[in-house]
């Protein structure tokens, strides 16, 4: 006899729409659910297709493709699993439930469908690694000219460049660029010894060109530009090795254009048909994402590690440009030390800022403003350290 269940007893948004959508029944037979005047429950059987007809999305059974079989470990040469792990991999649901629905999917073993050749997602991951090895070890300023040697025609690698067009075309497609409005407020740390004193916006905002003496997540050394936060803590967690840090608050005098990449989708479901199309390439941009906002210990190995953002940073501000034309003056990315913070890099150096207490006249060069009032001078001493946020998305 065929059981009923309710979309409050799946996890995944894509079967619950599809159980609301389908619900014939008033009562759920695993939650015990039950409903007056109204139908809450689908058939198990039917979920069971759409469950179904997802994984078949991105699996396949090892009778259908053309596996190498490995006989002297007995066992196929390309990761496989059975149905329990499979239903496991992308849904949280009682184990009654669970063994109900597996009695209608298909008893074999699964493995990823075309499993010799690499999904889009992996051969864009593939192509973000081996652009980060080039920039890192290989060549580093020259590559948007270079001359490419011939390579095998099978080999799907791509030029630097290429990536950051790829990069480029998924920003657009999901719409990542927005106005940063008048009056936002960006907080930024600076540490220092306890015997400094700091209230003056020309030490507090970026510094100038020859004192930019380090390397940075997003700029060189030689090239300021301005790192700040979404609020005090993750100001104050995104610093490191000094006892104190003087804090001050800056509001944006007009607006401007940023990427933000706290934007980028959340991953579709493997079961929502609708959106399906967009996983591989929301799944390769998280993986960019993580890559950019990770956290790199400062080694002196930085420099290095930080080449392929910074890369990515100079390409969206000197080469990229909006639908209408303009110029990108920042990028918003997660904090790599605080859960849920926002970190700003902004294109903007010393001329570019004022102080709210200065009688200066406004001014076209003039893009952010520190508020006199705002800042503050923190002990670090017997704070810890926050270890890094790890996954971001």
């Amino acid at each position: 006899m065929d059981k009923y269940v309710c979309e409050e007893c799946i996890d995944d948004y894509a079967i619950a729409d599809f159980i609301s959508k389908e619900a014939v029944s008033s009562h759920c037979d695993y939650c015990n659910r039950t409903a007056q005047n109204e139908s809450i429950a689908a058939s198990l059987r039917d979920v069971a297709r759409f469950v179904r007809e997802g994984l078949y999305a991105e699996w396949s059974s090892t009778d259908d493709e053309l596996i190498p079989w490995d006989s002297e470990d007995g066992k196929y040469m390309v990761p496989t699993c059975d149905t329990e792990d499979l239903l496991e991999r992308y849904l949280e649901i009682e184990e009654d439930l669970k063994g109900d629905l597996m009695n209608y999917l298909p008893d074999h073993q699964w493995c990823q469908a075309n499993p010799l050749r690499l999904s889009k997602d992996e051969q864009w991951d593939s192509e973000w690694e081996e652009f980060s090895e080039q920039l890192k070890h290989e060549t580093r300023y020259v590559f948007y000219r270079a001359e490419q040697e011939e390579r095998d025609p099978y080999d799907e690698l791509r030029t630097p460049y290429e990536i950051l067009e790829t990069i480029e075309e998924f920003v657009r497609e999901y719409e990542l660029v927005h106005t940063l409005g008048e009056g936002t407020v960006v907080v930024r740390a600076r540490p220092h010894e306890e015997s400094n004193r700091y209230s003056q916006v020309e030490d507090l905002g970026p510094p100038p060109k020859d004192a930019a003496i380090y390397s940075n997540r997003m700029s060189p050394a030689g090239i300021p530009m301005f790192y700040g936060s979404d609020r005090e803590a993750t100001a104050l967690t995104e610093i490191e090795g000094k006892e104190f840090a003087t804090v001050a608050d800056f509001r944006t005098l007009r607006p401007f254009k940023i990427l933000d990449l706290n934007r980028i989708p959340s991953l579709p479901s493997v079961f929502d048909q609708q959106h399906y199309h967009q996983r591989p390439a929301i799944r390769f941009l998280n993986h960019f994402l993580s890559d950019v906002a990770k956290h790199v210990e400062k080694d002196g190995r930085e420099h290095i590690e930080y080449v392929p953002t910074q890369v990515v940073t100079e390409y969206f501000r000197r080469v990229f440009r909006d639908s209408y034309g303009e110029l990108l003056r920042g990028i918003i990315y997660p904090s790599s030390r605080h859960e849920g913070g926002k970190s700003y890099v902004l294109f903007f150096v010393s001329e570019n800022f004022t102080q709210d207490d200065r009688n200066e006249e406004s001014s076209d060069e003039k893009w952010l403003s520190m508020l006199t009032t705002s800042v503050r001078r923190i002990d670090l001493r017997g704070r810890k350290p926050p270890p890094p946020v790890g996954k971001i998305f």
